[in-house]
C-alpha cells in the first residue's frame, strides 16, 4: 500500500524543483540575449567599416587617377591648413581639378563646375593625432 501511496504524491513538481527550473530558464535567457546583443553590436560595426572601406577605396580610385592625369600641381588652387585642405591639379585630358575638405566632407571640382561630394553623406572626414585622415561613419 505504501508503494501506491507515494505514487499519488509524487504528481507534479515541488517548489523547490519549479524554482531551480525557472532559475535555469532564467540563466540561459540572460545568455542568450546578451548573445544577439554582442552580435547586433559586431554587426553594426562591421556594415560602418564595410561603408568606410567601400567609400574610401571609391575616393581613393578617383585621387589616384586624377593625379596620375595630372602634368602638375595648381597652387593656386592648393591650400594646406588644419581645418580646410585642398589640391589643385592641371591635367591635359580633364583639365582643372580640385579636391577639398570642408565641412568634415570631400568635395571635388573640376573645370569650374559646382563640387560634388566624393564621400558618403553618413561618413566626415576628420583628422586626429594618430593618423592623417579618418573616415569616421555618423551615429544616427
Amino acid at each position: 500500500m505504501s508503494l501506491v501511496n507515494r505514487k499519488k504524491n509524487n504528481q507534479g513538481f515541488t517548489l523547490v524543483e519549479a524554482l531551480v527550473y525557472f532559475s535555469i530558464l532564467l540563466i540561459a535567457s540572460v545568455a542568450a540575449v546578451a548573445t544577439y546583443l554582442s552580435y547586433s553590436d559586431i554587426l553594426r560595426e562591421l556594415n560602418a567599416r564595410t561603408i568606410i572601406t567601400d567609400n574610401a577605396q571609391v575616393v581613393m580610385e578617383r585621387v589616384v587617377r586624377e593625379v596620375r592625369n595630372a602634368g602638375a600641381v595648381d597652387p593656386f588652387n592648393t591650400i594646406e591648413d588644419i581645418a580646410v585642405g585642398s589640391l589643385g591639379l592641371t591635367s591635359v585630358d580633364s583639365g582643372d581639378v580640385t579636391f577639398t575638405v570642408e565641412g568634415n566632407q570631400l568635395s571635388l571640382s573640376s573645370n569650374g563646375q559646382p563640387a560634388i561630394n566624393l564621400t558618403d553623406d553618413n561618413l566626415d572626414v576628420t583628422e586626429n593625432l594618430e593618423s592623417i585622415g579618418t573616415l569616421e561613419v555618423k551615429q544616427n
